[in-house]
């Protein structure tokens, strides 16, 4: 399944929200994140009128809150349809950076380090990351397993599809989780429709070709005037490539409607999930909204 622009452009506003919520979860995002109310500022869709909580994402972070074990994104469910989601599917959404031009310095300094349990290499920073991602309840209880094992048997209790989303640092921890992900839910049947924004090169040529034969769909969204997804620029490290319809590549172009007046080379503004949002869907009043266009 590959989702429509239209529905791609609310999923990296759930992107975007994963972000937000990071701000409204305590100082450093030691605490608990509540699920913000229908309305709430700053907040697309990920809300308490579409979405209940199933569990937190944690890790360890390298970037932001260094050393301290922090919120990185949520496990939910839908109960009221947005977008491409209907009641009963399962959103996950795994937070990035949440200071872009921080996250950039941090990304020119990557090194590879090998893959563990596939070929070819991925980025030091990024993966130690992901290494430690755990997930626990909202109550701050932890559930057993790996990350994507503790994801597929919450999807248990009531198969349905997930869709898993990330933009920025949040796509290159997506990008790693798709794929253990799709191995635990495999035994459930369920569809999985993972979708990465903006984001970095995950790590080296051989790894993303076998990434490609290992994840059997995902889709990738970049911007072509955004820094991010050119780094690192080391020449090992690549991006997902495309291949046919279920391994999409959609690279957006400088002066599409939507996009930052050119030639301006705002950073800030060429990275934000908004403007993604609006280039995907120029119709997304959401997206205008949050922009303030």
């Amino acid at each position: 399944m590959t989702p429509s622009d239209a529905d791609l452009a609310v999923m990296v506003l759930c992107a975007s929200d994963a972000n937000q919520i990071w701000y409204e979860a305590g100082v450093m995002a030691g605490g608990n994140p509540a699920l913000p109310k229908k309305g709430a500022p700053g907040i697309a869709y990920v809300t308490d009128e579409h979405w209940m909580v199933l569990g937190q994402l944690r890790c360890d972070d390298l970037f932001i809150a260094r050393g301290k074990n922090v919120y990185y994104g949520l496990i939910l469910r839908c109960v009221a349809a947005v977008g491409p989601f209907r009641p009963g599917d399962h959103l996950v959404t795994v937070r990035g950076t949440m200071d872009p031009l921080e996250w950039a310095n941090d990304a020119c300094a990557e090194v590879l380090v090998s893959a563990p349990g596939a070929p070819g290499a991925v980025g030091s920073g990024f993966w130690g990351v992901y290494a430690s991602m755990t997930v626990r309840q909202m109550d701050g209880g932890r559930l057993t397993g790996t990350a994507a094992q503790a994801i597929a048997d919450l999807v248990k209790a009531a198969p349905a599809p997930v869709y898993l989303v990330g933009h920025s640092l949040g796509a290159a921890l997506a990008t790693y989780l798709a794929a253990d992900l799709q191995a635990a839910l495999s035994p459930l049947g369920v569809d999985f429709i993972p979708a990465f924004f903006a984001s970095p090169k995950p790590g080296s040529s051989d790894f993303v070709d076998g990434y490609q034969a290992r994840v059997s769909a995902y889709t990738l969204v970049d911007f072509a005037a955004d820094l991010v997804p050119m780094l690192p620029s080391s020449p090992p490290s690549a991006a997902l490539r495309a291949g046919g319809i279920l391994h999409n590549v959609k690279m957006l172009q400088r002066g599409s409607p939507g996009s930052p007046p050119w030639p301006e080379l705002n950073p800030v503004r060429n990275h934000d999930p908004a403007r993604y949002a609006l280039m995907l869907d120029p119709a997304n009043a959401t997206a205008r909204a949050l922009l303030g266009a």
